[in-house]
């Protein structure tokens, strides 16, 4: 083999190689930039789940609350109705009261 015709073909593969590690590099970069979209996405995924948790604690809170005001509103009920008994037995009383006057 000539001298010419090896230094040529040293030369050819030393720009097979650099071609080779350039590709390399993009790969590299491409992978790097995917992993970074992967972090974002992540990241997102994370603050929406943190923004659902922080709304079910505040619906549960909510049901809580109106429970409460059910409860208190059936005690209510209960109160009135007791008291509404009392006013009607005392009307029949004065009536009979007055009926037995007359």
């Amino acid at each position: 083999m000539k001298k010419k015709n090896l230094l040529s073909v040293v030369i050819q593969h030393h720009r097979t190689v650099i071609q080779h590690h350039r590709t390399v590099i993009q790969h590299h970069r491409a992978v790097v930039q995917h992993h970074r979209a992967v972090v974002q996405h992540h990241r997102t995924a994370v603050q929406h789940h943190r923004a659902a948790v922080q709304h079910h604690r505040t619906a549960v809170q909510h049901h809580r609350a109106a429970v409460q005001h059910h409860r208190a509103a059936v005690q209510h009920h209960r109160t009135v109705v007791q008291h509404h008994r009392v006013v009607v037995q005392h009307h029949r009383a004065v009536l009979q009261h007055h009926r037995a006057a007359v």
